[in-house]
């Protein structure tokens, strides 16, 4: 089976291989698949962990044939970590021997912009004949990070299994006005239903920031993370947000003050996506998955236009990025 796997991967770099490799473009760019690299327990069996890993030598393959001005790579923090960080190394050596200057950057999706305390990595190559040096900077200070509410306050408050689909409230911050921009109807803000042990757990959490420390011995929680089971706090910025943002059991998901998990447009926002972005999927779980697993669209662009204007005069012309 793993053989299998593997024999389509390389059939996949072969068609990738007839399909690019006459081609030219501006900035190879892409987020191969995380799971293999993720550093939150296994989330992948072994077979299918190496499979999902190959996907980073597809992306560099490309880079290979294509040597693009610029090449740029994101991926999770595991990339970087795992087994002493040799696979990033060897990442950023295949790009250094492929004619690139290579330099990677661990970024705090916070520090640009994004009210999240997610991190990811960054691997940026310019080609040497360029000349070209670039440097990742922050466009926030710790003073200037975004919060929970700043992302999420205007939105209406719900029980568990409830739902809305009108805003009740004008947007207060400038990123729920940049979010809520084109849009007229409010979708998505789904809560999901609790089992009555869940919604008991939750009851218990007194307080924004409350976490199962404050309540295991009352209600004799005895499994799950210590980041399970706790509430956002919404004057600061969020953790990671998953595909599991849904589940108060799966980490730091519980809003701040309703007793429920977040909903998948709260997720979003806390992901910067706009609220006229189209989720598609055979059901809300797909859609907080493809949430979860996703770029934030600020951090995306912060990166980008930082790129693009060392590029400009290289490409001669100006690339505008609206998110």
């Amino acid at each position: 089976m793993l053989n299998e796997a593997i024999d389509d991967q390389w059939n996949v770099r072969q068609k990738l291989d007839e399909l690019l490799g006459v081609d030219e473009c501006d900035v190879l760019v892409g987020g191969p698949p995380c799971q293999g690299w993720s550093t939150l327990g296994h989330r992948a069996n072994d077979g299918r962990r190496q499979v999902m890993n190959a996907a980073v030598q597809l992306f560099l393959r490309q880079a290979e044939l294509l040597r693009p001005p610029a090449v740029l790579m994101e991926n999770v923090r595991g990339l970087a970590v795992k087994d002493h960080g040799r696979h990033l190394i060897a990442a950023t050596g295949r790009l250094r021997a492929a004619g690139y200057k290579a330099t990677t950057f661990d970024v705090r999706a916070a520090d640009f912009g994004v009210p999240q305390l997610r991190h990811r990595v960054f691997l940026v190559g310019i080609r040497n004949d360029l000349n070209l040096d670039f440097t990742l900077r922050s466009t926030r200070s710790k003073k200037q990070w975004l919060s929970v509410w700043d992302a999420i306050g205007d939105l209406p408050p719900l029980a568990a299994g409830e739902h809305a689909g009108a805003y009740e409230r004008a947007p207060r911050t400038a990123l729920q006005k940049r979010l809520r921009r084109g849009s007229t109807r409010l979708t998505l803000h789904e809560a999901p239903s609790h089992s009555p042990r869940i919604l008991q757990v939750l009851g218990a959490l007194r307080g924004e920031g409350s976490s199962r420390s404050d309540i295991e011995d009352e209600l004799g929680l005895t499994s799950g993370f210590h980041n399970t089971y706790c509430r956002l706090r919404s004057d600061e910025p969020a953790p990671a947000i998953t595909s599991s943002a849904g589940r108060v059991s799966s980490g730091r998901n519980a809003h701040p003050f309703d007793d429920r998990a977040l909903t998948p447009r709260e997720a979003a926002r806390l992901q910067t996506f706009p609220d006229t972005y189209q989720w598609v999927g055979p059901g809300r779980w797909s859609i907080y998955e493809q949430i979860g697993n996703a770029v934030p669209p600020v951090l995306a662009q912060a990166v980008a236009k930082q790129l693009l204007s060392l590029l400009a005069p290289t490409l001669g012309r100006n690339v505008d990025l609206v998110v």
